[in-house]
């Protein structure tokens, strides 16, 4: 049986421009007089861009995303959950998790129980979709 593949990504606009930069940085240690150093302002660094190919088509991804047939990532596979996988970032690392769909997800060929870091050239398999990293 030949699945139909469809692929729909929800746009989600231009990314948001960098906050700009308050006072001068802190040196990380105590000054003479007592004040402690300012702690790090929150917010996570930027990610490098994951790029997938699915077939032909190459998209690029600078946050978290779900695949499946209701994820942010759309794939119309009979084999796919309606949430499927989840591709994040960890310290500057892209990582695929499975969220116990009904099929799995392999990497590799190897079917994944917990978070895999993703590599330059692997592929991941969802349902009978196959998306090759074309850098992470």
């Amino acid at each position: 049986m030949n699945a139909s593949r469809k692929l729909r990504t929800k746009h989600t606009g231009p990314p948001s421009p960098p906050l700009p930069r308050r006072g001068k940085p802190s040196l990380g240690r105590s000054s003479r007089h007592g004040r402690q150093p300012r702690p790090p302002s929150p917010g996570k660094p930027a990610a490098p861009a994951l790029v997938i190919q699915i077939g032909d088509e190459r998209l690029t991804f600078r946050n978290d995303f779900t695949v499946g047939r209701e994820g942010s990532l759309v794939i119309d596979d009979d084999f796919t959950s309606g949430q499927h996988a989840r591709f994040i970032t960890v310290r500057g690392l892209w990582y695929v998790e499975d969220l116990d769909s009904t099929n799995g997800t392999a990497l590799n060929g190897r079917r994944i129980l917990s978070a895999q870091l993703l590599k330059k050239r692997d592929k991941v398999k969802i349902g009978h979709t196959v998306m090759t990293v074309v850098s992470a």
